[in-house]
């Protein structure tokens, strides 16, 4: 039996999977993982090679117990993490910093120190993305070199959580396309991959600590660290950097064409469209490479759309058996439109195409006291957020109903079939939910298995039942004005 490891570094913990040679999930183990937060706008990771190990350990020992030696069976690693995931590491592995994520907004002087000495217009005109503390790597990048300097002047290389499992696995540091995009000093509409390194001049960034550009079904080198062979891995197996998480997931639910709609439900919800790079990148979205060649993506998240749920449930439903069944019960006993009752779930610091850096969050209309209704428009708030983000990529892209009728979608927020509907009726168009668990290290597998030569990732075709959402053509109208004075609202 031939399989392929896939590691995904999330916010909520490690996930890993193994799949074969038709791409069929084998083995699962994930570890949960707290992110530590400090005070204000600051959000970092400790170091989480502990749990990645764990997650891997778990996994070998689920194909012994199924006698499979993953030592003969496993041929390859693959990466997936979150992005942007700013770290600071030495040659040897160790890191010098936490790990800073996305939503980090520490950097707010640093962004505008890079707007005073290039510009909106001009980064993103090279960049393709915007300035924006912690969104891109680039202010979270300054922000170390002016606090903590011997740590920046300590660091051999400065990447992603990709790039630090990577150089722990092979002793190599690497980055992919996909993740080089978020960092603001990779030209991302260019064919061939290249760092800007007039851009770095400029900002006082040093160039020769960003890691090496590969391809993500490339492999970066062989495993060589005995921790991880003693796991149940063979020594020289090939790895691969891989892609940031969203783009992973893509690739497992098969969007992978120009014209595709895909969504990855969970504490965040992202959306993204698929593109071949003829069109404009649009400017308040997130624009990144595929991990697929000659494909882009343009997304856009709704930070808090899962997060919103668990805090409503946590705080009206705590004492239910099972908090999330007892707010969709409640939900249901509410109407299309929740009366009118409102919910704005912008819980944090918002990306692309927001780009707010304050949280846009309570009840609105309506009376508050009717919990029915307040739990439907928790329901509702996040069907609303990702309509706002279509309606920004429909006017660059020109997606209409009938060009783009279905959207792909995988996520554990998925499996919330009573939210999924009332989505597909707020937006008008089915969800096509694919039954891919572990969707981002499923992509990071794939991946992994074409750097060694077993899998051609880009003709991939997933081979999973679906589930598809109809949405209901009699609930427009009722949506449709809700969702005027919710944009009122923002």
């Amino acid at each position: 039996m031939i399989l392929h490891l896939g590691i995904d570094i999330g916010t909520s913990g490690i996930k890993t999977v193994t799949i074969d040679q038709a791409g069929l999930t084998r083995s699962f183990f994930s570890v949960p993982f707290n992110a530590s937060s400090g005070s204000g706008k600051w959000t970092e990771w400790e170091h989480i090679e502990s749990c990645i190990k764990k997650a891997i350990k778990g996994n070998t020992a689920m194909l012994s117990s199924e006698e499979i030696d993953s030592r003969n069976a496993i041929k390859s690693i693959g990466i997936s993490s979150v992005c942007p995931s700013v770290v600071g590491m030495k040659k040897n592995g160790d890191t010098t910093t936490d790990i800073i994520l996305y939503n980090d907004t520490r950097s707010l002087d640093e962004e505008l120190e890079i707007r005073n000495i290039i510009g909106d217009e001009r980064f993103f005109e090279e960049s393709k993305n915007r300035i924006f503390p912690g969104g891109v790597s680039a202010t979270s990048i300054l922000w170390l070199k002016k606090h903590c300097r011997e740590a920046y002047s300590d660091s051999d290389y400065i990447g992603h959580l990709s790039t630090l499992l990577g150089l722990s696995l092979t002793g190599k540091a690497a980055i992919d396309p996909s993740h080089a995009s978020c960092t603001g000093l990779f030209k991302t509409a260019c064919a061939a991959n290249e760092w800007n390194y007039a851009l770095c001049e400029e900002l006082g960034i040093d160039s020769g600590k960003l890691p090496e550009l590969v391809k993500s079904n490339e492999a970066i080198g062989g495993l060589i660290n005995s921790d991880y062979i003693e796991l149940g891995l063979t020594e020289g197996i090939p790895v691969s950097v891989g892609g940031n998480d969203t783009s992973c997931a893509a690739l497992a639910a098969g969007a992978v064409k120009d014209g595709d709609l895909f969504e990855s439900c969970g504490s965040t919800d992202v959306l993204c469209y698929v593109h071949d790079g003829d069109a404009d990148f649009p400017k308040n979205y997130i624009n990144r490479k595929h991990v697929i060649d000659g494909l882009w993506i343009a997304n856009g998240a709704l930070s808090s759309g899962g997060v919103s749920l668990k805090w409503f449930a946590e705080k009206y439903f705590s004492e239910a058996e099972d908090m999330y069944a007892a707010v969709e019960q409640s939900a249901l006993q509410s109407v299309p439109g929740a009366n009118h009752m409102l919910f704005l779930p912008f819980m944090k610091a918002e990306r692309a195409p927001f780009w707010w850096k304050e949280p846009k969050t309570g009840f609105c209309n309506g009376s508050e006291g009717c919990l029915c209704d307040m739990s439907r428009a928790v329901y509702e708030s996040s069907g609303y957020g990702i309509r706002m983000i279509l309606d920004r990529l429909a006017s660059v892209y020109s997606i209409s109903a009938d060009s783009a009728d279905q959207i792909l979608a995988v996520g554990g927020g998925t499996q919330n079939l009573c939210q999924m509907q009332i989505k597909a009726d707020i937006l008008q168009r089915d969800y096509c939910i694919s039954e891919v668990e572990f969707a981002a290290a499923k992509g990071a597998a794939l991946l992994g298995g074409d750097a060694s030569g077993y899998i051609d990732s880009k003709d991939f075709i997933p081979k999973t039942e679906s589930t598809v959402i109809h949405h209901t053509p009699s609930l427009k109208t009722v949506y449709d004005d809700a969702y005027g004075e919710f944009v009122t609202l923002i």
